[in-house]
């Protein structure tokens, strides 16, 4: 009789007490953590007693691999990458304004906490949201956890996670992990077990996208196949501790590993009957008609009666007929025939197959798609995004605009900073101002247009004689998409390639040409700079 081999092996030490994250190098043979001591060890598997320890920060909030550097969130608010080999600095990725929580790199290595077309992030507010990366815009919500006011206190991580085909969302809920298409993002299945009695915090989907992972809060660890939603293993925790992370072995070796909130690393191995590979996302071969690989439904044979004819010869009138053209000289077209006229059953028809009365097509090869990039919008110098609700319009040397968008406000503050200059404005938006430029002179703002009204520029010139220091212009048959200001002059950029220059007091002084679409602009007092697109060629 043989002997089992146990399927979760016994844990050791990895970092000091506190939430523990770990992840894979791409060819699965470390395995790097990272936890509250500040510290990330790369271990070559669970019996590497003698693993690479690299000090980072004080606090490591977070784990991810790429292209032979590791990449950690710390408490600095930062992300930073260091090499593999000696643990070096190679470079700030990114900075927030708290310490990163989890990290995900996209396939391409190219995009860090990505997932191609969608992003999904869940949130101590208690809602998992899915983000269209190329318009930052919010596609979907759903209220689906407990509210938390910090990430220490949070009853549940949700380590949610797509499938490596990126059809399916996987969001752990509660006892259970929902699967969430990605085309009508409703529920399509609900995978659950009796042995889950504690919320499921962490999930993960292996990298051939054909095994579901979930951990609970009391160790409990659950595999299910992807194909079938069956159950494949339950372990459990020896020590019943919160599992905080879950990484799949990306080289194809059956091995899931674990860390918990008391530091400690562990792996879950020989749960899996046979080997699975890793999947090949976006390389698999298409449908023939995509890939030119034309069935025989598409383009059927002709219809050529070869005993009738001499050898070496064949009907013209006949293929005419079955192409639709008339016999007559012009070769006039008739129309295409009918698919029971134009197509008999090549099963049940008897063709003579010598040399001489084979008809062969070519059949041209697909034309290529070209996937132009997609040029930078364009955007004003100090401003936040624009799908913020309270968001800065521009902050400069001189002061700084907020804008305010809710069912109840929607207005614009301006401070100076300082009061010397002009006292603190508030205006009501009801126009949609989404630009703004401001100097010591003058406050323009501007709007692209809508339905109701076309693109407008106001003006609000500070040192304007008497009550008249408000100016404004329509632009009816274009965009405005940039603004600033001089000294004495603003300048306008619009979707018409046109750079049109006015004087703070309201009079048009020149209108230039772009040579292409407009990027942004910056004035400084009798200075401009326009920034373009410009092709090559």
């Amino acid at each position: 009789m043989g002997v089992e081999v146990r399927k979760m092996r016994p844990t050791r030490y990895a970092h000091y007490e506190g939430l523990t994250h770990v992840c894979y190098s791409d060819d699965g043979r470390y395995v790097i953590t990272c936890g509250t001591d500040g510290e990330v060890r790369i271990f070559e598997g669970l019996d590497d007693d003698d693993c690479r320890t690299h000090v980072v920060a004080e606090c490591a909030s977070a784990i991810a691999y790429r292209n032979g550097c590791f990449l950690v969130g710390t408490d600095s608010n930062l992300v930073q990458a260091y090499t593999m080999d000696e643990g070096a600095p190679d470079g700030i990725i990114t900075r927030f304004t708290a310490p990163p929580t989890h990290i995900v790199v996209g396939k391409d290595g190219r995009r860090v906490a990505c997932a191609g077309e969608y992003l999904a992030s869940s949130s101590c507010d208690g809602s998992v949201r899915v983000w269209d990366l190329k318009t930052s815009v919010v596609v979907v919500s759903w209220n689906l956890l407990p509210k938390t006011n910090n990430i220490s206190t949070t009853h549940t991580l949700c380590r949610l996670s797509w499938t490596p085909d990126g059809r399916y969302l996987v969001i752990p809920v509660e006892s259970q992990v929902h699967m969430y298409d990605r085309t009508t993002w409703k529920v399509v299945h609900q995978l659950i077990d009796d042995s889950i009695n504690k919320t499921v915090s962490v999930s993960a989907v292996s990298p051939c996208g054909h095994f579901i992972a979930a951990a609970c809060l009391d160790g409990v660890v659950v595999v299910w196949d992807a194909t079938n939603y069956q159950k494949i293993v339950t372990e459990k925790h020896p020590k019943s501790l919160a599992i905080c992370g879950l990484a799949w072995n990306p080289s194809g070796k059956k091995e899931l590993a674990f860390v918990d909130t008391e530091g400690q690393f562990g792996t879950l191995e020989n749960f899996i009957d046979g080997d699975y590979k890793p999947a090949v996302v976006n390389g698999g071969t298409e449908s023939g008609a995509q890939n030119g690989d034309l069935g025989k439904d598409n383009f059927p044979p002709l219809d050529i009666d070869m005993e009738d004819e001499d050898d070496g010869e064949f009907s013209i009138s006949k293929i005419k007929s079955q192409l639709g053209f008339a016999d007559d000289e012009e070769g006039t077209f008739l129309g295409v025939p009918k698919d029971s006229t134009f197509k008999e059953d090549s099963e049940h028809k008897d063709v003579d197959d010598d040399a001489a009365s084979v008809v062969t097509t070519s059949i041209a090869p697909p034309v290529p798609v070209v996937k132009l990039p997609e040029i930078q919008k364009p955007f004003q110098p100090g401003m936040s995004p624009e799908h913020l609700n309270d968001r800065y319009m521009l902050w400069n040397n001189v002061g700084i605009v907020r804008q305010y968008s809710s069912e109840d406000e929607n207005s614009i503050d301006i401070e100076f900073h300082d009061t010397s200059v002009h006292h603190s404005l508030h205006f009501n938006n009801s126009v949609g101002h989404s630009m703004a430029a401001l100097s010591t002179h003058a406050l323009a703002l501007a709007c692209e247009s809508s339905e109701d009204q076309p693109s407008k520029l106001v003006v609000h010139h500070f040192s304007g004689w008497g009550t008249n220091k408000e100016w404004y212009v329509d632009l009816p048959e274009e965009d405005i998409q940039a603004v600033c200001l001089g000294s004495g002059w603003l300048a306008v950029a619009t979707d018409r390639r046109n750079l049109r220059i006015f004087s703070t007091s309201g009079i048009q002084r020149d209108i230039l040409a772009i040579p292409g679409p407009v990027v942004c602009l910056a004035g400084f007092e009798d200075q401009i700079m326009l920034v373009y697109h410009g092709g090559m060629g």
